[in-house]
């Protein structure tokens, strides 16, 4: 029997706002979507990520079969700026992230080098950037696609709404940076220079995510 190489269904949830790579470190920041717009290394950001985007789904159009459809959940910016850690709460988690990791090189515990290497390898679009490719027939994408639909919602943190009713500082603070570290942890200690022990490299991101515990601990209402 031939193999199948066609699909009737595709379904992607929360991956594709991964890139192959950053393109360029982040000089004063650890994530592009804490960036304003204008900012060049944004920009750099942006440019890579449109052409991986029409990249994917010119492959996966070619995947299905005709009247075949693909489902994507992903991360994006709302026109409030508002993405993943960047609520109405107050604090910015990548901002938290870098809050802290910059510490660790003010205080010479990390190198300058160190430091810049901890730069996230992803882009958050927005709805628009999320749209253009399957919109605009000049491209393969855009001509294999049509979009069905497009929507923007909001997921509030369940975290947050676990501690609106348990009111516990101490749980809140803990079970909300151990989500974060669950994904993001790779990156700071990738950053860290090889030459240094594993038990090294572990303590000092162990050490940021224990800095992050505290300040969650003491002002959980500004998280969410």
């Amino acid at each position: 029997a031939q193999p199948q190489t066609k699909v009737d269904v595709a379904f992607s949830a929360t991956a594709m706002h991964w890139l192959e790579a950053a393109p360029c470190p982040i000089p004063d920041h650890v994530h592009m979507a804490a960036l304003a717009p204008s900012h060049p290394v944004r920009q750099t950001f942006a440019a890579v990520a449109a052409r991986e985007w029409e990249n994917i789904l010119t492959a996966r159009a070619e995947e299905l079969r005709p009247g075949g459809v693909f489902v994507i959940a992903n991360f994006t910016i709302s026109e409030q700026n508002t993405f993943l850690g960047n609520t109405s709460y107050g604090k910015c988690m990548f901002s938290c992230f870098h809050h802290h990791w910059r510490a660790l090189k003010e205080e010479g515990l990390i190198s300058q080098e160190e430091y810049e290497r901890a730069t996230f390898p992803q882009y958050y679009r927005t709805r628009e950037e999320l749209l253009a490719p399957a919109l605009d027939r000049s491209t393969s994408a855009g001509r294999l696609l049509e979009v069905l639909s497009a929507h923007v919602h909001t997921t509030p943190c369940p975290y947050r709404a676990a501690f609106d009713q348990h009111a516990d500082p101490k749980r809140f603070a803990r079970e909300f940076v151990l989500t974060t570290k669950s994904w993001s942890s790779n990156v700071f200690k990738s950053a860290l220079d090889g030459s240094r022990p594993e038990g090294e490299r572990t303590a000092l991101v162990e050490g940021m995510y224990e800095r992050l515990r505290r300040e969650v601990e003491q002002q959980p209402a500004l998280y969410g």
